[in-house]
């Protein structure tokens, strides 16, 4: 049987698995799972429900009885967030009434505060319980890169840490796409036991992931022939309609976050904390750069290459460009051209 980690008990009637890493989050299952269940009954033992789906009626029957077959059962619920607040209710009652060997696995992303985003009562039957609040991140602030090293180590690697940091930057600080171009990387040395800044660039820098940040980079620094260049590779021809409405959502991003650190840099220190508040929702300057300093950096120094003029005028050329694309006015375009022309005029 798979040994548990020191933090993580194996005989916790609940689990919540709470964090920004969907691959953590899953790591922990396995462990939980490998724990408790032995190899035979894992395929019969384990049930997967998703919480926009889950009815009181399924989860008393699931967490009510074990299989004849096997002593324990798991319960998964996957975006355990999206429980309608009556069903939370429903299961501060359930959580007591757990069978003897089943355990309940609720899968989350980030809270607020460290905490899970379920309501406070449903954590608290939780705890009341015995369960467990496990945070599946990769660390606070300036700790992604570390942890990247700790993951090399785990494959029998080193990953230095100026390789680490040219890893997030080629993955826009995302941990769970570095860790995957990290599997590639161990793959790509082979024998080597350390990775280095070029294994990264060589190996990152090819991939859809590495492509797609670099595109964005150098449009932020508004250098338009690397900015072409790594389009070649997210818009090769022949590829099929539709392929650069994306791209279009990429540099939407990329100058409303531009934005938005250009005016938090030109405010005072009081006028910064009032303006982070009214950030918008979706593209969140604030929400992008936690814990990510270099990321934080990195955006600062491309502001300075644009005005709050330029910034506008960019977020119209992008707008007028969508509707050409879908067809929403007259002018007929192809998507290479479009694109290329976009790019011309935002980096001029």
């Amino acid at each position: 049987m798979t040994a548990f980690p020191s933090d993580i008990r194996a005989d916790a009637p609940v689990y919540v698995l709470f964090g920004d890493s969907r691959l953590l989050r899953e790591r922990a299952v396995h462990e939980i799972t490998a724990a408790r269940l032995p190899p035979e009954d894992r395929a019969t033992s384990v049930t997967r429900l998703r919480g926009a789906e889950v009815t009181v009626e399924v989860l008393r029957q699931e967490t009510a009885s074990l299989s004849l077959l096997s002593p324990q059962r798991l319960v998964l619920i996957e975006e355990a967030e999206d429980l309608p607040p009556p069903m939370q209710r429903e299961m501060v009652k359930i959580i007591p009434a757990l069978a003897p060997g089943v355990a309940l696995v609720l899968l989350t992303g980030p809270g607020q505060g460290r905490r899970p985003p379920l309501s406070e009562d449903l954590i608290r039957a939780i705890g009341e319980a015995g369960g467990q609040l496990l945070a599946c991140s990769p660390g606070g602030r300036g700790q992604v890169a570390p942890a990247l090293v700790q993951e090399a180590a785990r494959q029998g690697k080193r990953l230095s840490s100026q390789a680490a940091q040219r890893l997030l930057e080629a993955t826009g600080g995302d941990f769970d796409a570095a860790c995957r171009e990290l599997d590639k990387l161990v793959l790509y040395v082979g024998a080597q036991e350390t990775i280095s800044p070029a294994d990264v660039e060589m190996v990152v820098s090819a991939s859809a992931e590495g492509n797609q940040f670099a595109f964005a980079d150098a449009v932020g620094m508004r250098d338009s022939r690397s900015a072409l260049r790594f389009l070649d590779a997210l818009l090769p021809p022949g590829a099929k309609r539709g392929t650069a409405l994306p791209i279009l959502g990429m540099l939407a991003r990329q100058l409303r976050l531009l934005w938005q650190a250009k005016v938090l840099q030109a405010a005072g220190s009081r006028e910064r904390a009032s303006l982070q508040e009214r950030l918008p929702e979706g593209h969140n300057y604030r929400a992008a750069v936690q814990g990510k300093d270099w990321l934080a950096g990195k955006l600062r120094q491309q502001a300075q290459a644009w005005t709050e003029e330029d910034l506008a005028r960019g977020i119209i050329l992008l707008y007028e460009t969508d509707r050409r694309l879908k067809g929403r006015t007259e002018e007929q375009i192809e998507e290479r051209p479009a694109l290329e022309l976009l790019i011309a005029e935002l980096c001029r």
